[in-house]
Parts: structure tokens; sequence; C-alpha cells
């Protein structure tokens, strides 16, 4: 049995300016796809055909990442006093950071996004670590 005729759609201009601004400020192709109804394989040809570039995007959460990092973790280094699996935890999360901006500056964004990832990731898990620290302590105590 024959497929049936898939009928091409069209969007309003104003659905395809809502779309790439959703897009351009970080918001995933899937989320895109359900806040606007243009399917992500859509959407990626269309960025890729218009040359949309998210590097800037990219670039800025990596500059408030770390801008953000030193008053985030400074708790933890405080509390990490003494330990250091927490402290070598915390500056692995910055020094990801640090690679990430560096990355930018190169223009590789997906190096950048994959580091941003890894470095946050490192500071949640300080962050569970000296919480579960605490939380024993204070069950002991």
């Amino acid at each position: 049995m024959a497929k049936p005729y898939r009928q091409r759609r069209t969007y309003a201009p104003e659905t395809w300016a809502a779309a790439k601004a959703d897009y351009m400020a970080g918001m995933s192709a899937k989320r895109v796809e359900a806040a606007h109804g243009i399917r992500d394989t859509t959407l990626y040809k269309r960025a890729d055909r218009e040359k949309w570039n998210r590097t800037k995007v990219w670039a800025a959460r990596a500059e408030a990442l770390a801008k953000e990092a030193p008053a985030t973790r400074g708790a933890v280094f405080a509390a990490a006093a003494g330990e250091p699996e927490e402290i070598r935890s915390v500056m692995i999360a910055d020094a990801a950071l640090r690679e990430a901006l560096k990355a930018l500056e190169r223009g590789d964004a997906r190096e950048a996004a994959a580091l941003i990832k890894a470095g946050d990731a490192v500071g949640v898990f300080a962050d569970f670590v000296h919480n579960l620290k605490a939380r024993r302590l204070g069950a002991d105590g």
C-alpha cells in the first residue's frame, strides 16, 4: 500500500519570527516545535538555510555562568576547607567554564556547550556531596 501524500505546510511570517526568536534565545528545537507547531526538522533546515547562529547565545550563557560560579560555588569552597575532593570538584567546574569561554572565542559552540554542561554537572555534584556531608554531620551531632 502506498504511503499517503503529505501536504506541504506553510507558516505565517509571524510564526517564523516567534520561532526564530525562541530558538535563538536558546530554546531547544523540540520546545519550539511544541510552542509553535513547526517540526524540529523543518526548523533545523530553515536555520541552516538562513545561517542562524546561536554562538552568541552560548557565549552569553558561558559568561553568565562564569560570573555566577564564584558566588554559587564560593559557599562550597568555604564549607569544604580541608576537604580535598570537594575543592577539586569546584576547581574542575570552574576550569570547565573557563575552557568553554576559550572554545567560544575560537567559534566552537558545540565544544563550549559540552564544557558548560560538564562544568555544571561537576558543580551540582560538589553541592550534592557538601549537602550530604552536612546532613550526616547533623545526624551525628
